[in-house]
């Protein structure tokens, strides 16, 4: 049963295959296991587990270590803020690069400085602490020089880019690419 609830999550996800051996993800299936239905992430200093066994919101994930964002890369031009690691997932399907996993609507001092002189893109949910956590995190970005850019997830997409991903996996790449084309000197479009 927890194996057929695995494919149902990666499937109601439009999550590939490759992308999970790609990061290394594999399902915790032993029933006697602390992290049982989970799937798990590893990750710098630790991994996640992403409950696909129905526990509940709060128990949807599972963090050993730390919360290290995902994906920083100073050499890189441009890098696109998304909130949780099922949005950095949905544009790596899209084939994007440059998304970074913040675990979160804030970021840290240190994290904003990583991003001096770089175009950041900000994709947070559709939600009260997403539009507030993209316009704190605007004021951090800009204290070390960056050049932040909200992007207004459209509501026909739903709350964030995973679950665009799941909603309209072709109209989400389209919109996304258009909006990030829309800024000259970025690396994607």
């Amino acid at each position: 049963k927890a194996e057929e609830m695995l494919g149902d999550f990666i499937k109601a996800r439009c999550i590939s295959k490759r992308m999970l051996q790609e990061m290394g993800a594999y399902p915790d299936l032993l029933p006697s296991s602390t992290t049982y239905g989970y799937l798990m992430f590893p990750v710098e200093n630790g991994v996640i587990g992403r409950d696909f066994i129905g526990r509940g919101y709060d128990e949807r994930y599972h963090n050993v270590g730390s919360k290290t964002p995902i994906n920083v890369d100073e050499d890189r031009n441009e890098s696109i803020l998304v909130e949780g690691l099922f949005d950095y997932i949905a544009l790596r399907e899209l084939g994007i690069t440059s998304a970074v996993c913040v675990h979160g609507c804030t970021i840290s001092d240190k994290l904003a400085y990583s991003f001096r002189n770089k175009f950041v893109f900000i994709l947070f949910d559709r939600d009260h602490a997403g539009y507030n956590g993209a316009r704190d995190a605007v004021k951090k970005l800009e204290k070390y020089d960056a050049f932040p850019i909200i992007l207004e997830l459209p509501k026909r997409f739903g709350n964030d880019p995973s679950e665009a991903l799941a909603r309209d996996r072709d109209g989400f790449a389209d919109w996304l690419r258009g909006e990030l084309g829309k800024t000259k000197g970025t690396d994607e479009s």
